[in-house]
């Protein structure tokens, strides 16, 4: 197990940092958390994956999480290594690159990549 941790805002500032456990199984948290616990978070965490994944299709905007990951695969590697090491500049980098995506959708500009899906 490791300790990650977080920091927490409020109208954004930083008002704290939470530390949280990071486990290595499925048995390991549940030795931490309980089965119980274990249950109601992975629960809440398949409501809310298909929560966003409809809100997705109905509305035709993707997930946070497809943004995110989409914004890192247009990463240029050399932007990510000067970045290396920089928890900050890496989240402010693949921000801005979330921001362009969306300003893009925005615009109605979709990238054009040889893919028909």
């Amino acid at each position: 197990m490791k300790t990650g941790s977080k920091d927490v805002k409020s109208s954004g500032e930083v008002i704290g940092v939470a530390e949280f456990a990071i486990y290595d199984s499925v048995e390991e948290a549940v030795s931490g958390e309980g089965e119980a616990t274990c249950l109601a978070f992975i629960n809440a965490q398949v409501k809310t994956g298909a929560m966003n994944t409809l809100r997705a299709q109905l509305t035709g905007k993707p997930t946070k999480m497809s943004l995110i990951y989409k914004a890192m695969s247009l990463v240029d590697p050399q932007e990510i290594a000067a970045c290396a090491g920089d928890e900050a500049a890496i989240s402010q980098l693949i921000q801005r690159k979330v921001n362009e995506l969306q300003a893009d959708e925005d615009a109605g500009v979709e990238e054009v990549d040889g893919d028909e899906n």
